[in-house]
């Protein structure tokens, strides 16, 4: 018996490279995409990133400069790009004082006092009067260990304020008088590894990088008087403006580089 021929035929190779064509149209277009909602959501984490930075590095900056006083020599020196300050370390108390020595002996609630601190010391004068007391501002030039004060209950250190002998006269600074330190630090942009960060300098020299990397030249201080007046003279500093301009290094869907940029005006203590 005779089989009967099938009516089911193959594909042509015709149809066979228009379905190879629409196959690879719709795979190229879909890596397309795929590309470029890629490209999108990095350029988009780096807008993000960029903005934190930026917000991070005013929010370090106004935490700092709105603790300083203009008239209180906390403010050392400004540039267009860099500010100098002084700025509190920690809070001691004297137990007792070797006045022809100009030694004083602290209690250590935090850490040990260093050599070049700067200290302001609380002088009492006459103890009837309340015009006559002063905050004296010195130096530390020495630093050794001391017996516990406070009938040996706190741990101590003695400090040499050699350069304070003439306004530490007998009898100005008591035993229980307040003892502040501080440290000057100067706030900038500092170039580490190629890139520009914001960081903070302090007296010996070491450079410790807060937030970055920033556009070069991203960050700028313009210094106002209370009349609003830009001035260069520290005691007439009021307000503080600062700019901060990051860079990134990844493009947008338009090829240009990631930017983002924060502007704030901060008051200073009077």
């Amino acid at each position: 018996m005779r089989q009967a021929p099938s009516n089911r035929g193959g594909f042509t190779l015709a149809e066979l490279l228009v379905v190879l064509v629409l196959a690879t149209i719709t795979a190229g277009s879909a890596v397309v995409v795929f590309i470029n909602s890629n490209r999108v959501h990095v350029a988009q984490t780096a807008q993000i990133q960029a903005q934190q930075t930026a917000r991070a590095g005013i929010d370090i900056l106004a935490a700092e400069l709105r603790e300083v006083s203009n008239t209180g020599g906390d403010i050392i020196a400004i540039g267009p790009d860099s500010v100098s300050i002084r700025l509190m370390e920690q809070w001691t108390m004297v137990c007792d004082v070797d006045y022809p020595n100009s030694i004083l002996t602290v209690m250590t609630l935090g850490p040990t006092l260093s050599v070049n601190d700067s200290i302001v010391l609380f002088a009492e004068n006459d103890t009837l009067r309340l015009e006559d007391d002063a905050w004296l501002i010195g130096q530390v030039s020495a630093v050794s260990t001391a017996p516990n004060c406070v009938g040996g209950t706190f741990m101590a250190h003695e400090i040499d304020v050699s350069g304070m002998a003439g306004a530490m006269a007998v009898d100005t600074v008591r035993t229980g008088a307040p003892l502040r330190t501080f440290t000057h630090y100067t706030y900038g942009s500092y170039s580490l590894g190629g890139e520009t960060y914001v960081g903070r300098r302090d007296s010996g020299g070491t450079m410790t990088p807060l937030v970055g990397p920033i556009r070069p030249g991203g960050l700028a201080f313009t210094f106002r008087d209370a009349a609003g007046a830009t001035t260069t003279t520290v005691t007439d500093i009021a307000l503080i403006d600062v700019s901060l301009a990051i860079e990134s290094d990844v493009a947008d869907t338009n090829n240009t580089q990631v930017r983002d940029s924060v502007f704030a005006t901060f008051f200073v203590r009077n």
